[in-house]
């Protein structure tokens, strides 16, 4: 089981559809649910990155590469976005783990 004192990941975004029927006014918040509000699921792996993002119409999948210098990956090497419709985006990312990082201008 999760520690919640311990891992602070968002699990559940809920936010207020004012467009959807019947929702005129904003509910209390124990009083959103699908009929007044969007709902975004989101999950993660065990190092704690995000891997999924479930909206109403659209899921965003991050793919993680391989370990750099022994820890888990920090970085995705994927992202998609609405995998199986026709509007589906794919960015694909690749790191050098051995590059420092620094600022952009050496002479900062």
């Amino acid at each position: 089981m999760t520690d919640p004192y311990r891992n602070g990941n968002l699990m559940q975004d809920r936010r207020w559809d004012s467009t959807k029927p019947g929702s005129a006014t904003p509910p209390s918040p124990a009083g959103f649910n699908s009929t007044n509000a969007v709902i975004f699921q989101r999950v993660y792996d065990p190092y704690g990155n995000l891997t999924e993002v479930y909206e109403p119409e659209v899921r965003t999948t991050l793919t993680y590469g391989t370990t750099c210098n022994g820890l888990g990956s920090l970085y995705p090497t994927q992202i998609q976005q609405a995998p199986t419709l026709p509007e589906q985006r794919t960015f694909t990312y690749a790191w050098n783990c051995n590059t420092p990082v620094g600022p952009a201008d050496p002479g900062e």
